[in-house]
């Protein structure tokens, strides 16, 4: 039975529990969303709307109390920051730990981003 589709919210359809993409249209064509637990590989050409559908699915996770890790491996994550703001999206106003920072979190994360382009410094500054 359908209980909820939009923001965030679980929804059980045929007792399964699913999350929101934070797209209502595709929300709807998943019978409710992504089943939870569900390990989700957005492949495409450029410029075809993965980011900016990663951009909402997380944003839709954040607004659910769900903790979020994103991997970005086309545009660095301030990017992907400051392209969400367009999208009335602010990921600033949330934890934010990115793994290729030296420091440890000092509280636990909303967000834990690995950013495959800071890991690439890392790297390079390692094989100096």
């Amino acid at each position: 039975m359908l209980e909820d589709i939009l923001g965030g919210e679980r929804v059980t359809y045929h007792g399964i529990i699913r999350v929101s993409t934070g797209i209502k249209e595709l929300d709807e064509a998943l019978e409710g969303g992504i089943p939870r637990g569900s390990w989700v590989a957005i492949t495409g050409e450029p410029g075809t709307g993965k980011s900016i559908l990663c951009m909402h699915f997380a944003w839709a996770g954040l607004l659910g109390g769900d903790p979020v890790v994103y991997v970005t491996t086309e545009a660095e994550f301030r990017d992907v920051v400051r392209q969400a703001k367009m999208f009335s999206m602010d990921f600033e106003s949330y934890r934010m730990y990115d793994i290729s920072s030296r420091e440890p979190p000092g509280e636990t994360p909303d967000i834990v981003v690995i950013d495959i382009f800071g890991l690439l410094k890392i790297a390079r500054q390692m094989s100096e």
